[in-house]
């Protein structure tokens, strides 16, 4: 029922406020991505600490297909679909592995603990008529009478839980994240723009923000990333067999 994956990124809260856009920095990762082909560039940075744009670190393919977004507490590494080739995109565990392989050469020169981790991934699923989306609809809500005598063509599902998994022998509670979408809009696909009337699912599965202890090494990123994957690919066939019921 998925049709197309768009989107994996996994993130680890660091204090990276020292990984500054200057030559000498872009020149050691330029070096040390050298075999990915990744380019040096900067985005502007604004957040809660940030309130005023600031100039960060990128390291992206050419096809923007890969990215590594360098900003003050954080490091995002992202994979977006190019050609909405699922192939290209591979399953999340073959994501998973190639960002562990990424993070371990970040953390061999910039020796940091992190103290969130973080995965999101994004889908988006068959094309279906008018009839079909309206029973999804229908399957997610309770609407009033207004909304069953007319179903909404937009609408927005989203639940959070928290959960308890085990990392390396430690409990980490987690926030787990479900989006599930009925959206319009534009892709574009072989060259050309095609409008969408799709289901979109979204998950982020992160630690919570209460623990704030700088904790997290090669080895727990990598243990994190392993199972918050298997959690997520329950979740998916969980949830599809409840709107295909």
């Amino acid at each position: 029922m998925i049709d197309i994956i768009l989107q994996y990124q996994a993130s680890i809260f660091v204090n990276a406020s020292d990984i500054q856009p200057n030559p000498d920095t872009m020149t050691r990762l330029i070096t040390l991505f050298r075999d990915k082909e990744l380019i040096p560039s900067t985005f502007q940075e604004i957040g809660p600490k940030t309130p005023n744009p600031t100039l960060r670190l990128r390291m992206s393919s050419s096809n923007n297909e890969w990215a590594i977004n360098f900003a003050s507490e954080r490091i995002d590494i992202e994979k977006t679909t190019v050609g909405f080739d699922n192939e290209r995109m591979g399953d999340i565990e073959v994501f998973y592995n190639e960002v562990c392989a990424l993070y371990e050469r970040i953390l061999g020169i910039y020796t940091k603990k992190a103290n969130r981790l973080s995965l999101i991934s994004g889908y988006m699923l068959e094309e279906m008529g008018d009839v079909e989306l309206n029973e999804k609809y229908f399957k997610l809500f309770s609407p009033p009478k207004f909304y069953v005598d007319n179903p909404p063509f937009e609408w927005n599902w989203r639940s959070a839980s928290k959960y308890t998994a085990e990392f390396l022998g430690e409990d980490e509670y987690l926030n787990v994240i479900t989006a599930i979408n009925r959206a319009k809009g534009q892709l574009g696909k072989k060259g050309q723009i095609i409008p969408i009337d799709r289901i979109h699912l979204q998950y982020d599965i992160n630690t919570v923000p209460e623990n704030q202890d700088f904790r997290f090494e090669m080895p727990n990123i990598r243990a994190f990333l392993e199972s918050v994957s298997e959690l997520q690919k329950q979740f998916i066939a969980e949830q599809l067999e409840y709107l295909n019921e």
